[in-house]
């Protein structure tokens, strides 16, 4: 059974190692190199700060991750936030992504976050699919913004209000939130 909780800093090595394989073998992330140990140990501190980090274990094992953060610096964005999830080659199709989505839209939601972002490459058609199955639409389509792997790559963006505010509430972070 899946068990979903709040990543810590602690968790950074195991969620490398999920990550490491995205970056060398796949076009789902554009960063090229696999950041370092004591790189991503900061990227979950800092998140953490303002967005849920979440974990997914199965037996006590890391199967998965997602976490969310600001959609965009100006202040207009604040009720907006991108999400991004990651599932351990070997944890495919057991509702991992599923299960991770549907708690952090969950939190989102208590931190009056209105809309959810998914930035997704073009050639990621599992994931276009999964997000539409979640109830995301496509909202937008940057054709050959990024370069990876002697290749250009188009980039969709896809959306999913979490909230029908009439006017939006003040975002809470995270770290405020009694959870």
């Amino acid at each position: 059974m899946l068990k979903i909780r709040p990543a810590t800093f602690r968790d950074a090595k195991s969620l490398l190692k999920i990550y490491a394989p995205y970056v060398l073998e796949t076009t789902i992330t554009f960063e090229y190199e696999v950041p370092s140990l004591g790189e991503f140990e900061q990227r979950i501190t800092e998140t953490l700060r303002d967005y849920p980090y979440l974990v997914a274990e199965n037996e006590d094992q890391i199967v998965g991750y997602a976490y969310a953060h600001r959609f965009s610096e100006r202040q207009a964005y604040d009720w907006a936030a991108e999400i991004s999830v990651y599932v351990d080659q070997n944890a495919k199709r057991l509702g991992v992504g599923k299960t991770l989505y549907a708690e952090i839209e969950r939190i989102l939601a208590q931190q009056n976050v209105a809309s959810s972002v998914a930035i997704v490459t073009g050639q990621n058609s599992g994931s276009i699919a999964f997000h539409e199955k979640l109830g995301y639409k496509q909202v937008g389509l940057l054709p050959k913004i990024g370069f990876k792997f002697d290749q250009w790559i188009d980039v969709i963006h896809l959306q999913k209000r979490l909230g029908d505010f009439e006017s939006p509430k003040e975002f809470v972070p995270y770290s405020q939130l009694n959870i």
